[in-house]
């Protein structure tokens, strides 16, 4: 493996998490094709994660040689960008009676390299307060603007609570299960309690230790917007 076009991120940062970095990928062409084109989005991933913002690839290169397969990657890096403003908003008009909420400070700083995985992980944990506050049906956008001329990149973060989501019923299609009510009692996901994604997470884990292959799904009610239907299924 090699790579062309790199001017400012390294190799090792290019190829983390690569699979064809790992002896253990197999050689067979239809699968190694499959890893390639996961490995192109990866390394399309690690670009962004470290500022490249603008980087496209070209047509990665696959040559049969006397040691084996050599795959070239061939990388338009452009431009580092750093971000220029960061923002974080809720949607208005906020529901009736809408409680005011904690937003957790955010990794991703103005003046600092961009980073896409921070900004997910910034998404990640804005959502979770919300959910975790009973709005189940939460939607955090990350919208940036990049400015190619100055190499930087302006950020907002839109938040959409929408409505309070209640738990209808906690289903348990195998038949009716004491260890669920048990745990369910334990951590207050009861009919008409609140939606909260942490107890949900926090349930599955719970039921994993006597059933690794547990499934907690969240249905939607029919004709109730602001309720959904927890289902938990023993195998």
């Amino acid at each position: 493996m090699r790579f062309e076009g790199l001017s400012g991120l390294t190799v090792d940062d290019a190829k983390k998490e690569m699979c064809l970095v790992d002896r253990r990928c197999t050689s067979e062409r239809p699968i190694v094709e499959d890893v390639l084109v996961r490995d192109e989005l990866v390394l399309q991933g690690n670009l962004y994660d470290h500022g490249y913002a603008a980087a496209k690839l070209e047509k990665t290169l696959v040559q049969d040689t006397l040691q084996g397969t050599l795959f070239t990657f061939r990388v338009l890096e452009g431009p580092r960008f750093r971000v220029s403003s960061i923002e974080v908003a809720e949607t208005t008009p906020l529901p009736h009676r809408a409680p005011k909420l904690t937003i957790p400070p955010v990794e991703t700083k103005k003046g600092a390299w961009f980073s896409r995985r921070t900004l997910a992980e910034d998404r990640s944990r804005i959502e979770r307060v919300f959910r975790d506050a009973g709005y189940g049906k939460a939607d955090v956008l990350p919208q940036v603007d990049l400015d190619l001329e100055q190499a930087e990149i302006a950020v907002r973060v839109v938040i959409s609570r929408g409505v309070p989501i209640t738990i209808a019923r906690i289903r348990t299609p195998n038949g009716p299960s004491s260890l669920v009510l048990e745990k369910c009692t334990k951590l207050g996901l009861l009919p008409g309690s609140l939606f909260n994604e942490s107890k949900l997470l926090e349930l599955k884990r719970a039921l994993e230790g006597s059933h690794p292959d547990v499934a907690v799904a969240i249905l939607d009610v029919e004709g109730h917007p602001d309720q959904v239907e927890v289902s938990v299924e023993l195998p």
